[in-house]
């Protein structure tokens, strides 16, 4: 069985001077199904997964974020699902000087 995580990004950095990091991302997450056990050559279909498989990709690929942020560290600002196995996510980094 193969998996397959695309990441599509909107956005990262600065959008002007002296303002926060902006990333946003559209994740879309894919496998074979249960088809892929028996055949290999099986289509990507959209796997529906949860908010924590999410968050676990988008720290690894984009940008890393503190579940309970102090004041300097980055947060999610915005999660949602699009699709079935399409999310966009959105992380905000206090501007630092």
């Amino acid at each position: 069985m193969k998996e397959r995580i695309t990441l599509e990004i909107l956005s990262a950095g600065q959008p002007r001077a002296y303002a926060n990091n902006i990333y946003r991302g559209i994740f879309t997450i894919e496998w074979h199904g249960m088809d892929g056990y028996k055949n290999k050559d099986a289509p990507f279909v959209p796997r529906d997964v949860c908010e924590g498989v999410v968050k676990s990709c988008y720290a690894r690929m984009l940008h890393g974020f503190s579940e309970n942020p102090e004041w300097h560290e980055a947060r999610i600002v915005k999660m949602n699902k699009i699709g079935e196995g399409v999310w966009e996510v959105e992380i905000k980094q206090p501007y630092l000087d």
